[in-house]
């Protein structure tokens, strides 16, 4: 292998290296919900990602992309679904970003749903 390939292959090796370790790591805890009307035009985005924030803040999506503090998140053990409360399938909720923090997305019977924990 000639010097020149070998130097390309260490540099193309160096370089998603690279970039495998600037992934952003997602910081603990939710964003709080949006409680605001926003207003047209959104203000430049302070953030957009964990990272970009100061301490323990969350890039968090609330009239644009801001910095803020997280709200508490809920224990992750939902309670035990009950059979006998089958009803029509339907969903209220599929994540627990669907919820007000610091509800869960919870299995309730035949559905999910928002539950307080």
């Amino acid at each position: 292998m000639s010097r020149a390939i070998g130097s390309l292959l260490l540099g193309i090796a160096l370089c998603c290296a690279g970039v495998w370790t600037l992934e952003s790591p997602v910081k603990s805890g939710r964003c709080p919900p949006i409680m605001a009307s926003c207003v047209l035009p959104l203000p430049k985005p302070q953030c957009q990602t964990d990272r970009d924030c100061p301490h323990h803040e969350k890039c968090c999506t609330l009239c644009g992309k801001v910095c803020l503090d997280p709200v508490e998140e809920a224990p992750e053990v939902c309670p035990a679904s009950d059979p006998r409360k089958l009803q029509c399938p339907s969903v209220f909720c599929t994540r627990n970003e669907d919820c007000l923090a610091p509800q869960k997305c919870c299995q309730s019977g035949d559905k999910q749903k928002c539950m307080d924990l």
